[in-house]
């Protein structure tokens, strides 16, 4: 699919609709009908009308709650000063790269009439399929855009969220954050 008039895709928006597709796939088209845990929708950006329906899964280039969850510091570390830019490879060396960082998340919402034991069964298998999707689906290895830039790893590194409800109802929402290497030449000639 592209967008008419624009003539040259970048990287994330090519990573948006493979992860749609695979993610489709994953938690829909080859999960029975008959699964709790089957999803009722992926989508690409904020659900709507989707919330009605108890499984909504979508997938956000960004974190939806803001810049001080859209990051993954304890995971990979940060430069501590300009001298430790690992990420940094100068146009002299190996005709220059530079490698830079996508993170984002899953945002999986569960609303259903449940117990607590039985909703984390349905919970956790859809949680863990999402990640398994992103961590071992070929489609999503070594994207490439019109530009040249490179997609060479994507993986998810957490899962965090809430749950609430009581009784007979249980709701979750989660987010698996995922990050993305990517690589772009930075040599001038």
């Amino acid at each position: 699919m592209t967008l008419e008039g624009i003539a040259q895709r970048g990287i994330e928006a090519i990573l948006a609709h493979t992860l749609h597709t695979v993610l489709t796939e994953w938690c829909i088209d080859d999960v029975s009908t008959d699964d709790p845990s089957r999803a009722d929708h992926v989508v690409l950006g904020k659900p709507t009308r989707e919330l009605r329906d108890s499984k909504v899964v979508s997938i956000r280039m960004q974190h939806p709650l803001g810049p001080a969850a859209d990051k993954d510091e304890v995971v990979s570390g940060s430069p501590r000063g300009q001298d430790e830019r690992g990420h940094y490879f100068p146009a002299e060396t190996s005709g220059g790269m530079m490698v830079e960082k996508i993170i984002g998340c899953i945002e999986v919402r569960i609303r259903e009439k449940l117990s607590y034991p039985d909703a984390v069964e349905v919970n956790a298998s859809l949680i863990e399929r999402i990640k398994r999707a992103i961590n071992t689906d070929l489609r999503l290895a070594l994207l490439k855009d019109d530009f040249g830039v490179t997609l060479f790893k994507l993986e998810t590194f957490q899962a965090t969220g809430h749950a609430s409800g009581g009784g007979d109802v249980s709701i979750n929402v989660r987010w698996v954050d995922w990050r993305a290497f990517t690589c772009r030449t930075n040599c001038r000639g």
